[in-house]
């Protein structure tokens, strides 16, 4: 017999406090961290459960989705709007910025300076 996983705490209870961490977009390592126990305990049991895997996989996909949520439910809001658009359709409304440049460039061959304008 080998060495109980998760160190004999409740794989419930822990898998329940890493399915929170996963909920909020977090990482295995805070996972772990919050169900207090190692990263390698944590990754053996993911290996060995792809159905618990596969939920934290889409776990993680939770704030990205609120967020999408959240900006949508906003975009009566001119700043939300303006803020979106932006981003969705950069090539049409995105705030271009141009820089010009001047000065002397110093180029260095074999240790020889040289300057180009």
């Amino acid at each position: 017999m080998g060495r109980k996983i998760f160190d004999g705490k409740d794989v419930k209870e822990v898998i329940a406090k890493c399915k929170e961490v996963w909920a909020i977009g977090g990482t295995d390592a805070e996972a772990s961290f919050y169900a207090d126990i190692s990263k390698d305990c944590i990754s053996r049991y993911l290996k060995a459960n792809e159905d618990v895997r596969n939920y934290r996989d889409r776990l993680r996909e939770k704030p990205i989705l609120k967020a999408r949520k959240t900006i949508t439910d906003n975009l009566d809001k001119p700043e939300t709007a303006k803020w979106y658009i932006e981003r969705k359709r950069r090539n049409e409304f995105a705030t271009k910025k141009e820089e010009e440049m001047s000065g002397d460039i110093k180029i260095s061959w074999e240790g020889e300076d040289k300057k180009d304008k």
